[in-house]
């Protein structure tokens, strides 16, 4: 799966659990869809960042601050 997410030819689907696989596994299946539409340039939105446990999804808006949604206003 990871080569057909790294080659656009896959989507990740909105439940990842579904795929049975351990949780870690699961975050890393995530990071790969986040990194797939960020190279297509497709929107990364709040549903997939909520996938993510805080340490990864801290990292992916640090290494790429355009994902980070914008904060809502007060």
């Amino acid at each position: 799966m990871e080569a057909q997410l790294r080659q656009n030819r896959h989507r990740l689907g909105s439940d990842p659990a579904a795929y049975g696989l351990p949780a870690y596994w699961t975050q890393v299946l995530v990071l790969f869809e986040i990194h797939r539409r960020i190279r297509h340039e497709e929107p990364v939105g709040e549903d997939q960042l909520s996938l993510l446990s805080p340490l990864y999804r801290g990292l992916v808006e640090q290494r790429w601050p355009n994902t980070a949604p914008a904060p809502a206003a007060v």
